[in-house]
């Protein structure tokens, strides 16, 4: 049998376009590689894509929409993650977050997202600030927090947890194949062995967050 798909046949459908409260609910390392930018040298880069599910919004299945972004995982002034993030909080950082800032203090933060279409017809996030009131509702996708050099020692046999294996365990496919393009993961890939399936927890403990308490 001959299965023939092209572009216009997906029935899929993304979020509308406009602007959405959303809640921080994963922060995943997807590792290092070389990416070349047109004619410039190529040039290693580590990569962090964070979601956040939507409140009171649920997609073609009945499950709350989730928007993601990737971005370079550097805090240099420049970066998009340095001004996604100063929106998000609502503040400058100082010195001493910038020296030893925690990725997962985002977990259960709360966004303000401004999505468009792109012209595959996808959703995007093109702008985020924090919102001025708003009360954090239980999120129906269990927050994860994933740290791949923890996964390395996990997989390699230097740590004695297996906490991020699990993690790595519950992430969509499109995810576990981009972190096994890292050079992380290639470095351990002869230990790595395919571990079994993990239910995810039922839902994140619901969260207010103060107008005047940011927790990042």
């Amino acid at each position: 049998m001959s299965l023939k798909l092209s572009k216009d046949e997906s029935n899929f459908t993304p979020i509308d376009e406009g602007q959405y409260e959303g809640v921080c609910f994963r922060v995943i390392d997807l590792g290092t590689r070389e990416e070349q930018w047109k004619d410039s040298p190529p040039k290693k880069r580590t990569i962090l894509h964070v979601s956040w599910e939507i409140q009171d919004s649920n997609n073609d299945n009945g499950e709350p929409h989730i928007l993601g972004k990737t971005y370079t995982a550097s805090l240099n002034e420049n970066s998009a993650l340095f001004k996604d993030l100063k929106l998000w909080r609502g503040k400058p950082f100082t010195d001493d977050e910038l020296a030893e800032f925690d990725v997962s203090k985002m977990i259960g933060a709360p966004a303000m997202l401004v999505v468009k279409h792109t012209d595959e017809n996808k959703a995007k996030i093109t702008d985020l600030f924090r919102p001025d009131v708003f009360k954090v509702k239980p999120t129906k996708n269990e927050s994860v927090v994933f740290d791949l050099t923890d996964y390395c020692k996990e997989v390699s046999g230097e740590s004695n947890s297996d906490k991020m294996i699990k993690a790595y365990d519950n992430l969509p496919e499109w995810m576990q194949g981009l972190i096994k393009e890292s050079f992380e993961f290639a470095a351990v890939a002869d230990s790595y062995e395919e571990p079994a399936k993990q239910s995810l927890k039922d839902i994140v403990d619901a969260e207010e967050i103060d107008d005047d308490d940011v927790p990042f």
